[in-house]
């Protein structure tokens, strides 16, 4: 009979995806993303391996929000998630091992902290229903700015429905 406190076996291994499916969520200092998106571009034309195991552009995913303020309309670029930055890059090699050299490269960027990887202290690869959903909210917000909207203490509101 289990208990609630056990631990659950840690004998499920996961399945690492192929070199161009491996996307890692970054963790990086707030409002430092796009310099180390700068850093991390910079890495990849200086070293030569390093390039060639980069998929795509590192990814800071942002929404267009529209204020009105004064009277006057202002649209202004929002991240999504502050703090991440997003690579697709082939840091596991198809055995599941990973490649130090490329990992402590990357944390040796300046303004990044370290791989977003939970419980375990190697980086693990997004799963492809994360990524799936990553990317469909980029597609979802980019569509189009999305109204801010501010309330004040006091303000009127009328509910329409619901």
């Amino acid at each position: 009979m289990s208990r609630p406190y056990e631990r659950k076996s840690a004998s499920r291994t996961r399945v690492i995806p192929e070199a161009k499916d491996q996307w890692y969520a970054l963790h990086v200092l707030s409002n430092k993303e796009r310099r180390a998106v700068e850093n991390l571009k910079r890495l990849f034309l200086e070293d030569e391996e390093m390039g060639a195991l980069n998929q795509s552009e590192p990814l800071v995913p942002t929404e267009k929000v529209e204020e009105v303020r004064n009277g006057k309309k202002y649209v202004q670029e929002r991240k999504l998630y502050p703090g991440y930055v997003y690579l697709n890059f082939a840091l596991r090699r198809p055995d599941g091992s990973v490649n130090n050299d490329a990992w402590y490269k990357i944390q040796a960027v300046d303004g990044i902290i370290s791989f977003a990887c939970g419980r375990s202290k190697e980086p693990l690869p997004m799963s492809r229903k994360d990524v799936k959903d990553l990317m469909s909210e980029i597609e979802r917000r980019s569509e189009g700015a999305r109204q801010k909207i501010v309330y004040n203490v006091n303000d009127e509101v009328v509910v329409l429905e619901g």
